[in-house]
């Protein structure tokens, strides 16, 4: 456990609650009438809503809402289930090939039916190089996966089509976990027809799925217009058939503050809250019955990259692991909300072990070890973040820590495309970075990662052959 910690992360404190702002009212879904749930957020900063090409949730939310998966995933519970499939997939013997049938009459938003060449051609259009999807990672052990994006092959070789209803998709080798990612709400089925006519324009002023919603308008400065789809018949919960439970949404575009004047006015009925407005809301009592607060898989994480120096010694990665106080990061800066763990699978993940042995803050060992790696007289390191919002703070009260260990942490903030362009190329030397998962496996936290291939991406800097 220990060299795992070493190799690449030298805390994580899993964000256990998420936290949001509602009114204490019955649900929306439960009269009659227009009931139309706004949200505030950053809705729309990115330009489009295409899943495709954003790892984002504020992305990924509104167009799970247009656009399905194959499989679902169960809010709160993570119980997966079938979605635009009739059933579980049968798996062959060798655990390569999976075979699933479409629930028949399934519509998308234009009145087409759903059919096994709108599936074929999403799976392609992933893969394409010229879709640039961010996502690929996900599911790039198909087979055939590695060839498309190279490139060279045109389609999925794993992909083939039985009838209007049934098709497989067979792996490179064999994945436990293939029918959970394939709930990932960052693989929402296109319909071929609409998806080729939009061109450019998909994800922009057209978006058409099986959803339980329907994208009306969307304008990037201001806000994501949806309404309810009425025809929307196919997600089955214990016996009873799901309907949208309000007749629309709209996805408000607005930074942090505003989000907070606005729902206190009452322009908006939901909002995320950060940590210093949590604690507030929660102590007034004109707002803290409106406090939501619930499980996630969520984590937030030290990132030190391998390939830099000094991080590229195993003893100075160990060095900031006994460096860094989680406990006291959790309890007086997340005054509890995100609790510090030793593991860096959350509570819900299959392999979570609250037993396993972390790091104790102890400066003379950091110092000790660091004497061992070559640095007596200490080291110099930059963290990098983005504006001056939570990790910002975060990383003040880290400095303090790490001066004791004779380590001279700097904050290097930038702009968020300086930041994309530098990380993603491999030119981060440290950071703070959080992660949710589509869905419950602990392959979606250790590939993501830990495999060569994120070496770059995520300024990892690991890479491992073995």
């Amino acid at each position: 456990m220990k060299r795992f910690w070493a190799l690449l992360l030298v805390s994580v404190l899993v964000m256990g609650t998420f936290i949001g702002c509602s009114p204490s009212t019955p649900d929306p879904g439960s009269t009659t009438g227009d009931k139309i749930m706004r949200l505030g957020g950053a809705y729309g900063t990115d330009g489009h809503i295409d899943a495709m090409k954003s790892t984002y949730p504020r992305v990924a939310t509104p167009y799970s809402f247009v656009c399905e998966p194959l499989m679902g995933i169960r809010p709160f519970t993570y119980d997966l289930y079938p979605l635009l499939v009739k059933d579980f997939p049968t798996v062959s013997d060798d655990g390569l090939t999976y075979t699933f049938e479409l629930k028949e009459g399934i519509l998308f938003h234009d009145g087409v039916e759903l059919t096994t060449e709108d599936v074929e051609y999403t799976f392609n259009t992933f893969f394409d190089p010229a879709t640039n999807c961010l996502n690929t990672w996900k599911i790039d052990f198909i087979l055939g996966a590695k060839e498309m994006m190279d490139g060279k092959a045109d389609s999925l070789a794993g992909f083939k089509v039985i009838d209007k209803y049934k098709f497989s998709i067979t792996l490179e080798s064999p994945y436990a976990a293939f029918a959970h990612a394939l709930s990932s709400d960052y693989l929402g089925i296109v319909p071929k027809h609409a998806h080729q006519e939009a061109g450019d324009r998909w994800g922009i002023d057209v978006l058409v799925g099986t959803g339980p919603y329907i994208l009306e308008s969307f304008d990037p400065e201001t806000k994501i217009v949806m309404k309810a789809n009425p025809d929307y018949s196919h997600n089955v919960y214990n016996g009873r058939t799901l309907k949208p439970n309000v007749d629309g949404f709209e996805f408000y575009n607005m930074d942090e503050n505003t989000q907070y004047l606005e729902f206190e006015a009452g322009n908006i009925d939901y909002c995320g809250l950060g940590l210093t407005m949590a604690h507030q809301y929660l102590e007034n009592p004109n707002f803290k019955d409106k406090v939501k607060i619930q499980n996630s898989l969520s984590q937030v994480f030290f990132v030190m990259n391998n390939s830099m120096e000094p991080f590229n010694n195993p003893k100075v990665r160990e060095a900031v692991a006994y460096a860094f106080d989680n406990d006291k990061i959790s309890q007086e800066f997340f005054k509890g909300l995100w609790p510090a763990v030793n593991t860096i699978l959350p509570e819900g993940v299959p392999g979570y072990d609250p037993s396993l042995p972390g790091f104790e803050y102890n400066p003379e060992k950091a110092k000790a070890l660091l004497a061992e790696a070559g640095y007596p007289d200490g080291i110099e390191f930059e963290m990098s973040c983005v504006g001056t919002g939570t990790f910002y703070q975060v990383y003040q009260i880290m400095q303090q820590d790490f001066a004791a260990c004779n380590m001279t942490a700097k904050i290097d903030q930038v702009e968020s495309g300086v930041w994309f362009d530098k990380r993603s190329t491999g030119n981060v030397q440290s950071f703070l970075g959080d992660w949710g998962p589509g869905f419950p496996n602990a392959d979606t936290f250790m590939y993501g990662f830990f495999h060569s291939s994120a070496a770059d991406f995520l300024s990892t800097g690991h890479r491992n052959p073995e």
